[in-house]
This record gives structure tokens, sequence and C-alpha cells, in this order.
């Protein structure tokens, strides 16, 4: 109860002086039985993180995805041909350690970086896809 009233704050706590009630009369349920269908990229769940009350935040994290991202992204960025690490975290104005933390599965020399998947570059500011490549760094 005590992470329920902040993630429902239209609910007075007064309304619920005893904690919460549960309903016990029958449900009716339907018998009808609809075939499944693949999951694809806009069908599938996303992933929930916390915005630090307790409360799901609403960050839809892309799929296919890195394994072991950060909780908590916010920006994110599709893999394209001919990136490595480098690029990404200088497109992004992250550094290499960020990344580095943020996508743990992917290794110090850049060889577990995939084709097609998104990875976290950014865990505060507004939501953000990123599926255009990012321009070959300056030294």
């Amino acid at each position: 109860m005590l992470t329920f009233y902040p993630c429902a704050p239209e609910v007075e706590r007064s309304d619920c002086p005893d904690g919460p009630h549960f309903i016990t009369e029958p449900i009716l349920m339907s018998t009808t039985i609809r075939p499944m269908t693949e999951a694809t990229a806009s069908t599938r769940p996303s992933a929930v993180v916390s915005d630090g009350v307790g409360c799901p935040a609403a960050i839809a994290t892309p799929f296919p995805r890195e394994d072991c991202m950060v909780g908590g992204c916010k920006r994110f960025y599709l893999v394209q041909e001919g990136d490595y690490c480098t690029k990404i975290s200088e497109g992004a104005g992250i550094s290499l350690g960020d990344f580095y933390e943020w996508n743990p599965s992917v290794s110090r020399d850049c060889s577990d970086l995939y084709l097609g998947y998104w990875y976290c570059i950014g865990t505060t500011g507004p939501a953000t896809r990123i599926s255009t490549p990012f321009p070959e760094p300056t030294w």
C-alpha cells in the first residue's frame, strides 16, 4: 500500500481507510479461443523501469536490444553497418565508459556489438530513439 498511493495520486487515502478490498462476486469469462500471432517489434511488451518512487515509468525499450541493458535507460541507438563503440559514444556525446556501463554485455574490444540491435546511450533527458548512423568521429 505504501507505493500504491504515490502511483495513484487521484485516490484519496480516506477512500481506503482499511487497506485494499476485494470483490468476491463471480466473474464471467469468455470461452472464445483466439489464435496466437507472432509478436513483432511493435507488439512486444516494452521494459518497464521505475521512476524512483516505485511507480512504473512509461519508457518503451526498443527490441531487439542488448542483453543486460541498464534499467532506466531513456536514450537508445540502433547499431548500423560500420558502427563501433567509440563512434557511437562520440556521436551520442557520452563517454565510452558510460556506454560500456549502460551496456555491460558489450566487451571492451567492442566485439559484442550487434548490427540491428538497440543499445543504451543515455539515462537522462527526454526519451529518444536514434536509428540513423552517427558520423565518423573527428580526432
